[in-house]
């Protein structure tokens, strides 16, 4: 899938496009630091390699607000799997 978007402090929010047996997460990267969240209610850190726990808070409060789009890129992404 690549990039969904990038937040004002350059982290990117992706995930792949082959990670369709999976639960709805979203990847976020950014200077070789890399986390994941499971876009469940409420949003879940799988692991996180690097980001301090501020930043955490910070990644987290962007996933909540962008969680529409997110899960909107998900299910278009489920969608041309399956086709």
């Amino acid at each position: 899938m690549g990039e969904i978007f990038r937040d004002i402090r350059s982290r990117k929010y992706y995930f792949f496009s082959n990670e369709s047996n999976e639960p709805p997460h979203i990847h976020v990267r950014q200077a070789g630091r890399t986390a994941k969240y499971w876009m469940e209610q409420p949003i879940r850190l799988d692991y996180n390699h690097n980001f301090s726990g501020k930043e955490l808070r910070e990644i987290e409060r962007i996933i909540e607000l962008n969680r529409e789009l997110i899960m909107e890129k998900w299910n278009e992404n489920q969608r041309l799997s399956r086709s």
